[in-house]
């Protein structure tokens, strides 16, 4: 009896509700976040591409974040605007958008200190 019983239990869990919840699209940015269904990859590609280019702040020295954006640019066909500094200059471009609610940037490669900060903030999903 106690094995039907978590049997149902089981039963009841994944289906509907679990399973549904597995296979919906996501709708917000904190779901795609943590989507992790087959095509999540052609999601995030339709977001970009819908926003016209993806804006990635880098403070990778030289011009290897040249390559790496033109890599991206030719296997996605979605523009690339790369704003490259220091980590300062990062951090002062992050709060100074965060003060005028005007949220740029879409990916961030820097060191620690930009990244807590930008997690104090709230600016970070994942």
């Amino acid at each position: 009896m106690r094995y039907l019983a978590a049997i149902i239990s089981i039963l009841a869990f994944v289906h509907p509700f679990g399973l549904a919840a597995q296979i919906s699209k996501p709708t917000t940015l904190a779901e795609l976040a943590v989507y992790n269904g087959p095509d999540r990859e052609q999601l995030l590609i339709a977001g970009a591409k819908k926003e016209g280019k993806v804006v990635w702040y880098t403070a990778l020295a030289g011009g290897s974040y040249r390559d790496l954006a033109r890599a991206f640019e030719t296997k996605y066909a979605v523009p690339v605007e790369a704003y490259r500094g220091t980590s300062r200059d990062l951090i002062a471009k992050v709060l100074a958008e965060t003060q005028a609610k005007k949220y740029l940037m879409d990916v961030a490669e820097s060191s620690p200190p930009l990244l807590m900060l930008m997690r104090a903030m709230k600016r970070l999903v994942r």
